[in-house]
């Protein structure tokens, strides 16, 4: 039997007779579709006409396409490789787009600037936080010579940052309590002040070993000294320059020449003496014997100085020139007077304790602070 669900149009002619036929047959029997259209007063002719006009109306209609699984797959590929085609496309177009001549405007994402003014703004940090802590004492005297093993154990003039991650690394697996945090700022961010922080925290995280060769032992000293004087130099912009002595090759005979020398313009203003082992009293005394003739002015020895002004005197050279002296992993400071006296300004240091180290750190800030104060009262040779 031929219902009104099964019958459907198609534009196959031999589906077509086969419908038409199956129609004309079920009209001939009592089915709801032979009565239904006897009843509108259909004949079978009128049937087959009406059954060709909606065949001929279906062919011109768009055709229903019946999809299977497997079809629906192969579209959905094609429609990832049509979708894939059409990114490249506009990648294309907008590469195409862009120049890159000199006299054509690239442009500059957002995050392009804010990385240059994150990098702006890290640099003018790290020169305003050494400017700080680099500056002249406030009394702006030149410090006597008796008070200087104070003044470099003293207070800084602010706080160092060092990175958090860096400081709890330094101290894992060691009592807080054994260092003092007082001259020390723990900062979360990383670009704080990148270009000090990260040569302090390389400083204090040098393990260092008496079994060391004498160029290693020189390495962990060289490590403190360019921390500070470098970053005075590079970032508080102090005229200041510092070598080794490239002629006395061998820390451990004696040289005519300090292993460390330091100029502030063309004034001498620090000065080292290294060894591998031995006692760093002893090793001191060479810095005495190593002392240049008139280096150090006579207490009280003053020279007149003409400015636009006005006239004002200062002494022709400093009262006294700071000094270290280093066995290996021990450092001691001293101060050197005119008479080539020496003063112990601290304990010694064991740089191979972390305690130590920090300790280090502030007493060389503390000497270029001292120099800065030295310098603004001390003619030039």
């Amino acid at each position: 039997m031929i219902t009104r669900n099964s019958l459907k149009i198609t534009s196959d002619p031999k589906q077509r007779r086969r419908a038409s036929d199956a129609i004309a047959l079920d009209t001939n029997v009592n089915t709801p579709i032979a009565s239904n259209i006897s009843k509108i007063g259909f004949t079978k002719d009128d049937t087959d006409t009406s059954l060709n006009s909606a065949i001929r109306r279906e062919s011109l209609a768009p055709k229903t396409i019946s999809v299977t699984k497997e079809d629906d797959q192969d579209n959905d590929s094609n429609s990832d490789i049509i979708s894939a085609r059409k990114e490249i496309e506009n990648l294309t177009q907008y590469l195409n787009n862009l120049s890159f001549k000199l006299d054509s405007k690239v442009p500059i994402k957002s995050s392009l600037k804010y990385n240059n003014t994150k990098s702006q703004r890290s640099k003018n940090n790290d020169m305003t936080v050494c400017r700080k802590l680099y500056q002249p004492w406030d009394n702006n005297e030149v410090p006597k010579i008796n008070d200087l093993r104070l003044l470099l154990k003293g207070p800084l003039s602010m706080r160092i940052p060092i990175r958090k991650r860096v400081y709890d690394t330094l101290l894992e697996n060691m009592d807080r309590e054994l260092v003092n945090q007082d001259y020390i700022s723990l900062e979360e961010s990383e670009d704080f002040c990148p270009q000090l922080s990260i040569h302090i925290e390389n400083a204090l995280m040098i393990q260092a070993v008496e079994e060391g060769t004498e160029a290693m032992c020189q390495t962990y000293i060289d490590a403190f000294l360019y921390a500070i004087f470098g970053t005075a130099k590079n970032h508080a912009f102090y005229p200041l320059r510092f070598d080794r002595n490239k002629n006395d090759l061998s820390m451990t005979l004696p040289g005519m020449r300090p292993d460390f020398v330091c100029w502030y313009n063309h004034l001498l203003v620090f000065k080292g003496e290294e060894k591998k082992k031995g006692d760093v009293r002893i090793i001191a005394k060479e810095l005495v014997d190593k002392m240049a003739p008139d280096v150090l002015s006579p207490v009280g020895l003053k020279t007149q100085v003409k400015s636009a002004d006005r006239n004002h005197t200062r002494p022709l050279r400093p009262p006294y020139l700071l000094a270290y002296s280093s066995a290996g992993t021990r450092v001691l400071f001293v101060a050197i007077d005119h008479n080539n006296k020496l003063v112990e300004c601290s304990n010694v240091l064991d740089i191979s304790r972390l305690h130590d180290r920090f300790l280090m750190v502030r007493y060389l800030v503390n000497t270029v602070r001292a120099v800065s104060t030295i310098v603004k009262y001390v003619s030039e040779p």
